[in-house]
């Protein structure tokens, strides 16, 4: 199944926060499940409906920078020319992502 985390998900969506930040706004919406959480580990429900679900690599990288680039040393930040919010570098995307049979 393919996963389009949007540019409202990107501004909507909340620094660490599992229920709320790009991707799972985008898998919330795409699967039309408010249970579903994210985490830099994989997705899983918080009232323990579904087995947990890996995330692919792309989604991990993207939840990291999301997560953790305001917290970048000053000297990092130059280097990479990253003086806008994160919300602001990062590009709407897609993955693709094999649910389990519970959440298709």
């Amino acid at each position: 199944m393919k996963i389009h985390v949007t540019k409202e998900d990107i501004e909507n969506g909340q620094q660490r926060d599992t229920e709320a930040c790009p991707i799972a706004l985008a898998i919330r919406r795409k699967l039309r499940r408010d249970d579903l959480c994210v985490d830099a580990n994989g997705i899983f429900s918080n009232n323990d409906s579904i087995p947990w679900t890996p995330l692919p690599y792309k989604a991990l990288v993207f939840i990291d920078v999301f997560d953790n680039s305001n917290s970048l040393k000053t000297e990092t930040r130059v280097a990479l020319k990253a003086f806008a919010p994160p919300k602001k570098r990062l590009k709407p995307f897609s993955f693709d992502i094999e649910f389990p049979k519970e959440l298709r």
